[in-house]
């Protein structure tokens, strides 16, 4: 594997894992975020519980901001 191969690797495993360190522990809490009801919180505290489709927030639903 020559230099630039192996750099261009490298670099692609760091970014990887810093794009998985930034999302951290933001995730579905509760119920069906994909296609359903459920409940999403982000690493901010805002919590959004409503309505999902596809994976994105759809119909009704509350965003709860953490500073109340």
């Amino acid at each position: 594997m020559n230099d630039f191969a192996m750099r261009y690797l490298t670099n692609t495993f760091v970014l990887m894992i810093l794009m998985l360190s930034v999302n951290g522990y933001a995730d579905c809490v509760e119920g069906d975020c994909e296609n359903g009801k459920g409940t999403y919180e982000w690493l901010n505290g805002l919590i959004y519980k409503g309505d999902w489709m596809l994976g994105k927030q759809h119909g009704k639903g509350e965003m709860i901001w953490p500073e109340g």
